[in-house]
């Protein structure tokens, strides 16, 4: 059994570039640890359609070694399973 954050939105946002996240209109993060869903649903801009279209942005900008570098609970996952954070 694993156990990992509850709240994962700010696995979403970690992987975001300071570039990334003005394209997105987002303000750059340094460390996404205490994002709650409330804060990520608050972040959405009015330009998607919902919430889903927003988090599919997001990924479609994602890198994994900048999310390693912001958020410690997708540190640890990608740790814990020998995962690749250079993509």
């Amino acid at each position: 059994m694993q156990i990992v954050v509850e709240e994962i939105e700010g696995w979403y946002i970690a992987g975001l570039s300071e570039k990334d996240s003005r394209q997105v209109k987002l303000r750059p993060f340094r460390n996404t640890n205490s994002l709650t869903k409330e804060q990520f649903n608050r972040l959405i801009p009015p330009k998607y359609g919902s919430r889903r279209d927003f988090m599919r942005e997001l990924l479609q900008h994602f890198s994994m070694q900048t999310a390693v570098s912001k958020n410690m609970s997708f540190r640890y996952f990608i740790q814990k399973y020998n995962l690749e954070a250079s993509a």
